[in-house]
């Protein structure tokens, strides 16, 4: 079966490879595999998984900062015509405020992209870090669609 350049059933086994490889790459790290092992994921609520977001704990980074074990892949899987817009947050820790850390957009089909949203490139033992996720059609809609938001508080820093 010939499968054609740029069809929704070669974007969806390459996304599907790309998740795959890169859950057996989370789970044959060791240290990925430590009891402090923060990470998380949220994925949108169409049913589909078209946007997911997973903060990443003891992972190498984007390459913004030298040492950034806390960081946000981010999956566009689906090609509807919406991107995926990320929102990420922080409580640190013994504080009653959230500091919003900003918004991440990657259009429809952009498959992945690190992001690095954490000041200094770090999360401390005790901060709550807060992740959305949704659909939307640009980096600046008001309105995304299908959002899911959850929170983790760190073990480790």
């Amino acid at each position: 079966m010939k499968i054609r350049a740029g069809s929704t059933i070669r974007r969806t086994l390459v996304a599907s490879a790309a998740a795959a490889a890169a859950t057996v790459m989370l789970s044959a790290t060791p240290a990925l595999a430590d009891d402090n092992n923060d990470a998380f994921t949220v994925v949108t609520t169409e049913g589909y998984n078209c946007g997911t977001a997973t903060f990443i704990d003891y992972g190498s980074g984007d390459g913004t900062h030298p040492v950034s074990d806390d960081w946000v892949w981010i999956n566009d899987n689906c090609l509807e015509g919406k991107g995926t817009k990320v929102s990420a947050a922080l409580t640190p820790a013994g504080a009653h405020t959230t500091e919003p850390l900003g918004s991440k957009y990657i259009p429809d089909g952009a498959w992945s992209q690190a992001w690095d949203p954490f000041p200094n490139g770090d999360v401390k033992a005790g901060d709550t870090v807060i992740l959305t996720v949704c659909t939307a059609t640009s980096a600046t809609d008001l309105h995304p669609i299908n959002c899911d938001t959850d929170r983790r508080t760190s073990t480790d820093g």
